[in-house]
């Protein structure tokens, strides 16, 4: 038996809205960019926030150490600032470019860093490098006073005044503008009507 086949007759279609692999493919090119550069932010982001954060913790404490010298000879705060960078920083990192600035004075001082952190991903769109800056500033502390009793003859006269040095020396004009802000205060508890303990403190500084 012979089977004819009809002239003209063409071969069953697929329909393009059933065939959906080719679109998957599409999509999946188009979505793959945007989602690497995403990963690529993300891991950037964490290292620059890392970086600053480590910089910004190394100011903070060599702006409060250097803070404590103010008063001594600038080359020994400075060196004092640059040692403690160096320490909170890390051995194998090196030495950004920095700053320190000291207010007229002596009464405060700022401390100023730069850096630069290289990028991964983001290089690829030409971001290879982020520039940080930080800074950190600490005051010159203020002496305090501190009276101690004179247990010997149970009273609360002063034996002396001990001034916290925080890292310096107590000037002579350190203890004078302590032991005479000391003086005023007593004087006015005096007239306040304060107790014998206060005349007793009065005469024993030869007041």
């Amino acid at each position: 038996m012979t089977h004819a086949t009809a002239a003209g007759t063409r071969p069953p279609r697929t329909s393009f809205k059933h065939d959906d692999a080719g679109v998957t493919a599409i999509l999946f090119a188009l979505m793959i960019v945007p989602v690497f550069g995403l990963i690529a932010l993300a891991i950037d982001y964490g290292r620059i926030c890392g970086a600053k954060s480590q910089l910004q913790v190394a100011a903070d404490a060599a702006s409060a150490a250097g803070g404590k010298m103010l008063g001594q000879p600038r080359d020994l705060v400075g060196a004092t600032v640059q040692a403690y960078l160096k320490a909170n920083l890390g051995p194998s990192k090196k030495l950004p470019p920095y700053d320190l600035v000291i207010a007229p004075g002596d009464v405060a001082l700022t401390v100023r860093i730069r850096d630069k952190v290289p990028t991964t991903l983001l290089g690829i769109v030409g971001f290879k490098k982020v520039d940080l800056a930080v800074e950190s500033t600490a005051d010159r502390p203020i002496p305090v006073i501190a009276v101690e009793p004179d247990n010997r003859e149970g009273g609360s006269a002063p034996s002396g005044f001990a001034l916290p040095s925080n890292g310096r020396e107590p000037t002579a004009d350190d203890v004078r503008a302590a032991e005479a802000a000391v003086r005023d205060i007593l004087r006015q508890l005096q007239q306040d009507g304060g107790s014998e303990d206060v005349s007793r403190i009065l005469r024993a500084l030869g007041q």
